[in-house]
């Protein structure tokens, strides 16, 4: 079972996705809990998900954001229950192995805690994606004086999915010595494309020989609508290049028409990981997928953060990536983001980004959680591609 908070992104749902579609075979089932509606866009085939009542869906203050009356209109606390309830009843018929928790141990409001006090055989891993954002933000909302209690008790490992290259997890953050000997730096998840594939894409959406493609995308949409203001603004500039603007599934917009040919305008796309990969520039608000999809196929990358603060896990990625970029992709407003764009779409240099930074996350952690589900004389008829360690 793998269990993610309904958060205002979809980076949480993509990992847990990538990771269970690669887990999944005639040895290991896979279950996906969550409160996301998206899930039957991001979920493989091979994999069954079971949508929970979504907490946005049941408070007023989260519908406001959507323009949309709530389904139930309960407080907290009667939406905290109804979570708990829900996912302890999943627990007690599902009856899972193992148990893997994305970024917020006990959940994102406590809503897993009874599972740990009655299901104790269960082993439980905790999926973390390596840049959190400030100390205080680790201390205060993720690894809590409760939680890092649970985290030593209960869980068998803490899943860092980044590279320690680029941020170092355990020396970047105060984690309790007690827990230290449980983080395993994983590499970062992301689906790396052949050339075969990205000129099908290319094909498939029109791009002609030569040119540019750039991507504008908020990720998962939420809070992205004023970069999605500012960035429909620059392809009059760019008239030999196409750009393709996607506001995201949880974005607030509604469909816009652009009016000008060499730009297209998308609420949101089932294959977002697609385009990005097959572009040449990817201009983003710094999600983790967006950004590793992009490092996984050697997509430019200009960020222009949501997250306004110097302490935000969006800004600290972008500085962290300085390390191996050939340039800064900081973006601080839509004049440099005119500039910097037009200095990369120039740029005839080829740079594989892929050879100086881990990809192996998804191997990684199958790796370690079949080693520790299955007998010794089964593990050796699984196939493990091979992971840079």
């Amino acid at each position: 079972m793998l269990y993610t908070h309904d958060g205002a992104g979809l980076g949480h749902l993509s990992r847990l996705s990538k990771i269970a579609a690669e887990l999944a075979s005639d040895e290991v089932h896979c279950l996906i809990v969550s409160g996301f509606r998206e899930m039957t866009y991001f979920v493989s085939v091979n994999v069954d998900f079971i949508k929970l009542p979504s907490i946005d869906s049941m408070l007023s203050s989260k519908s406001k954001y959507w323009n949309r009356k709530p389904f139930m209109d309960l407080n907290k606390r009667e939406v905290l229950n109804l979570r708990k309830s829900n996912i302890e009843k999943l627990v007690k018929l599902y009856k899972p192995n193992a148990f893997i928790v994305d970024f917020f141990p006990l959940g994102k409001y406590g809503e897993l805690i009874n599972i740990f006090e009655k299901w104790g055989s269960i082993s439980f891993y905790n999926l973390q994606r390596g840049i959190i954002g400030s100390k205080k933000i680790f201390e205060n909302d993720i690894f809590t004086s409760q939680n890092v209690d649970y985290l030593i008790k209960h869980f068998k490992s803490i899943l860092v999915v980044n590279d320690s290259r680029i941020f170092d997890f355990s020396s970047s953050y105060p984690v309790p010595d007690e827990l230290k000997h449980k983080i395993i730096t994983t590499g970062y998840i992301a689906n790396r494309m052949s050339d075969f594939t990205k000129e099908q894409i290319r094909n498939q959406c029109g791009i002609k020989k030569d040119q540019k493609w750039i991507i504008c995308t908020a990720g998962g949409g939420k809070l992205g609508e004023n970069f999605i203001r500012q960035v429909l603004s620059l392809p009059v500039n760019f008239p030999d290049c196409q750009f393709d603007v996607i506001a995201g599934y949880r974005s607030s917009f509604e469909i816009l028409t652009s009016g000008m040919d060499n730009l297209r305008f998308h609420h949101s796309v089932n294959n977002l990981s697609d385009y990005i990969g097959a572009s040449d520039i990817c201009v983003t608000t710094g999600g983790y997928n967006t950004i590793t999809e992009s490092l996984a196929n050697n997509t430019h990358i200009l960020i222009w953060p949501s997250q306004i603060d110097d302490n935000d896990e969006q800004y600290l990625h972008s500085v962290a990536l300085r390390k191996i970029l050939k340039y800064d992709p900081l973006i601080d407003g839509i004049e440099q983001l005119g500039k910097k764009l037009r200095l990369l779409i120039n740029d005839r240099r080829i740079h594989d980004i892929r050879s100086e930074i881990n990809l192996d996350g998804i191997q990684v952690i199958k790796k370690v959680i079949y080693n520790d589900l299955l007998p010794i004389d089964r593990q050796s008829n699984i196939k493990i591609k091979y992971i840079n360690t």
